[in-house]
């Protein structure tokens, strides 16, 4: 279970009324957060209680939880739901990488940006069974015979970026693809 909390998220009305918290002029948005005695119990805040709760023998033992903290966000769901560690965790497994024959993807697929090509080699070697060492960052132009892109190398068994366009593929390189989900690409399809 994936629990997430804003880093920002430390408001309690309450608590900076009756301490007397500058600036005293405005009114602070805690969502209605509880603050019953049990509630303060567990922490004076949404971050803290969070914290604690994690921290519980049962919890921490059974590995079955993970936190994420967003930077930047309070008890915000939008600004959560925008930021890029909610992102990468809740869409990082709808992408299906695989390793294309061609220099080229096929039609309605992409090639592994710079940034994901490593995450993408490594996901698609993990469908095929082949040992992926690490990643290569590389300016070959067409005579080194290496695909502009991101690309698989059966010799080396490095994942490889090519920044050069004028790279071309060679027999020992596969391109490596990206689809939405068969169901996505169905729904997707399915609203034109």
């Amino acid at each position: 279970m994936n629990v997430y909390s804003g880093e920002a998220d430390t408001c309690n009305a309450k608590v900076h009324e009756a301490l007397k918290c500058y600036p005293r002029s405005c009114k602070m948005n805690d969502c209605d957060m509880e603050t019953s005695c049990a509630a303060m119990y567990q922490g004076v805040n949404r971050m803290s209680r969070i914290r604690a709760y994690m921290q519980q023998p049962a919890i921490s033992a059974a590995k079955s939880h993970t936190l994420y903290s967003v930077a930047k966000s309070g008890h915000n769901s939008c600004i959560m739901f925008q930021s890029k560690t909610m992102r990468d965790v809740l869409f990082d497994n709808l992408t299906a990488w695989e390793f294309s024959s061609s220099d080229e993807c096929p039609s309605g697929q992409r090639n592994a940006g710079s940034s994901e090509c490593l995450v993408a080699v490594q996901k698609a070697a993990q469908a095929t069974g082949v040992e992926v060492k690490g990643l290569k960052n590389v300016d070959d132009g067409p005579a080194a015979n290496v695909p502009y892109g991101c690309s698989y190398s059966s010799a080396s068994k490095m994942a490889i970026f090519n920044v050069n366009p004028a790279g071309k593929g060679g027999d020992i390189y596969q391109y490596v693809c990206s689809a939405l989900p068969k169901p996505l690409v169905r729904a997707a399809s399915s609203r034109r």
